[in-house]
């Protein structure tokens, strides 16, 4: 248990010492006409690529997005609409 001790006040040192953690980073929402050569990707590949992973998705939302993939829909569209911010 000692050691236990010594670990964990070591930690809590080094997180002391380091200080907090501090970003300068920042988020901007792009739409898709703010994307290079976007209207030019092949979209039907794309969505090719995307039904090829559905197997290996996980979770509600993945599988309802790869039921409506296996709808056929239109590959540019389909980005679009199940990829867009909200």
């Amino acid at each position: 248990m000692a050691g236990r001790g010594a670990i964990l006040g070591l930690c809590l040192a080094a997180v002391t010492w380091a200080g907090p953690a501090v970003s300068d980073e920042s988020v901007t929402l792009l739409s898709f006409a703010d994307l290079d050569g976007w209207p030019d990707d092949d979209h039907a590949a794309a969505l090719a690529v995307f039904r090829n992973t559905c197997a290996d998705m996980n979770g509600d939302d993945w599988q309802a997005l790869c039921a409506i993939a296996d709808t056929a829909p239109e590959a540019r569209t389909f980005s679009n609409s199940s990829f867009a911010r909200s």
